[in-house]
């Protein structure tokens, strides 16, 4: 993996948990809590109870034909975010690669987090692999696609992102955070009235 791409990787993480650490920061303001120069670690762990991450980066796409082909950096970007979360003392960090990462092993791994979580605790989901839009006109719908994705079976092996949208829903977490390195329409909380251009996994990160 290029220096510059994991440099750009890592910056948009820590500007994530920057972001997060600001809320922190002006929630403590609003209730009168007088701040104090502090680690991004100690304000997330005053922020939050307990934090948890399900991390997913997939290269190996064996029925993805030429559409989806074998990706270069997903497992390791994946592999670096981990460590990140780690060092930001995430109470614990669910790593799924390639061959492990198929659908029912990412959503019940999201789900399983999900039923962890408590009202005062953080979820964050990472996904580095391909993407996908299904669909014609206002009616494209995004998905992150597993690792068992079959172009001839779309709907059924690959993740809408409706579907993430539901599980997170279930959550009781006080904040769910999702963070794809990966390319897609159909927002998980906003819908466009104009349909995205049909594309595949780039180089950088939405949410």
């Amino acid at each position: 993996m290029k220096a510059s791409r994991l440099l750009l990787m890592l910056c948009g993480l820590s500007l994530l948990m920057s972001a997060t650490v600001a809320l922190a920061q002006e929630d403590m303001a609003q209730r009168g809590i007088k701040r104090t120069a502090k680690s991004p670690e100690e304000v997330l762990k005053e922020l939050y109870a307990k934090r948890y991450a399900v991390v997913v980066g997939i290269n190996k796409y064996p029925k993805g034909g030429s559409n989806f082909p074998e990706l270069k950096g997903a497992v390791n970007d994946a592999r670096n975010v981990a460590a990140k979360l780690r060092d930001l003392k995430f109470d614990e960090v669910i790593p799924l690669e390639d061959e492990k990462a198929t659908k029912q092993a990412v959503t019940s791994a999201l789900s399983k987090i999900g039923k962890k979580a408590k009202e005062n605790d953080m979820v964050m989901f990472f996904f580095a692999g391909h993407g996908n839009t299904e669909g014609e006109g206002g009616d494209q719908m995004g998905f992150v696609l597993p690792t068992d994705y079959d172009p001839e079976d779309p709907y059924t092996t690959s993740i809408a992102m409706t579907e993430l949208q539901n599980i997170s829903k279930l959550m009781k977490a006080k904040h769910v955070l999702y963070a794809m390195d990966s390319c897609f329409s159909g927002g998980i909380f906003v819908h466009r009235a104009a349909p995205p251009p049909r594309c595949r996994r780039t180089g950088g990160s939405s949410t």
